[in-house]
């Protein structure tokens, strides 16, 4: 396990006795761009909850060789942005920049010329739950220069609701921290083309299965809609009888 950063064993999740995560397992290489693909409700938030310790499950997860559930510390090397984050209510643009700024020694006037340069000084007054969804992943990404880099980072749906110009700059953050910085990405998305760009691994997942993992695909799309159509006329077959699973 020394060579993965995530190693996912069996991993099991039950909500209300419905069957979410049926034994997965997978892993993710160390300084690598893991691509998780799957439709709406297959399971992918929840395998990122439960890796940052969000979510009780059953099965293993270790993150760089040590059991989770013996150390949740190792959710301290654990970087994450999910698509329904919330922020403080009253708590403005500028608020929150300078409250993350706090983290790192920077004096007050290095502080002021970062905010003035940032794409959402213009937005300085407003409330950060007010911003549109492309604007609060901006706020999210803007919030990563003032932290201590995380070993593992976690994106569900990170270009969701953003424009061309700032879903590239922040692809390119992505890039510059897996090959310049050592960091490994997690991430989610609907969008085939992203993952045939930059990913180095996929995994497919379809109503709590892992259909494929591995080296991406020389056209994930296809793959993805040739391996979900197979399961579910799979399905099809078993009629009533797959209450089993």
């Amino acid at each position: 396990m020394n060579k993965s950063s995530i190693e996912i064993l069996n991993l099991r999740k039950n909500f209300s006795g419905y069957s979410v995560l049926k034994n997965i397992t997978f892993s993710v290489k160390k300084n690598t761009i893991h691509g998780l693909l799957g439709k709406n409700g297959s399971g992918k938030s929840t395998i990122f909850k439960s890796i940052c310790g969000l979510n009780t499950f059953e099965g293993k997860i270790f993150i760089n060789g040590e059991d989770l559930k013996d150390n949740f510390n190792l959710k301290d090397n654990i970087g994450f942005i999910f698509t329904d984050f919330v922020f403080p209510s009253q708590m403005t643009v500028e608020d929150y920049f300078y409250s993350c700024s706090f983290l790192r020694d920077f004096s007050k006037e290095n502080k002021k010329e970062l905010f003035k340069k940032n794409s959402l000084f213009r937005f300085r007054n407003e409330k950060c739950n007010n911003l549109s969804t492309g604007w609060k992943k901006v706020l999210q990404f803007s919030s990563f220069n003032f932290i201590e880099k995380p070993q593992i980072l976690i994106l569900d749906e990170p270009f969701e609701g953003l424009d061309f110009y700032s879903k590239k700059v922040i692809v390119s953050r992505l890039i510059d921290l897996k090959e310049n910085e050592g960091v490994t990405i997690l991430i989610s998305t609907h969008n085939f083309i992203d993952l045939q760009n930059f990913a180095d691994e996929i995994t497919i997942i379809d109503k709590g299965f892992i259909l494929y993992s591995g080296k991406k695909t020389k056209n994930i799309e296809e793959t993805f809609i040739n391996l979900v159509s197979s399961k579910e006329d799979f399905f099809d077959k078993l009629g009533d009888y797959d209450f089993i699973f």
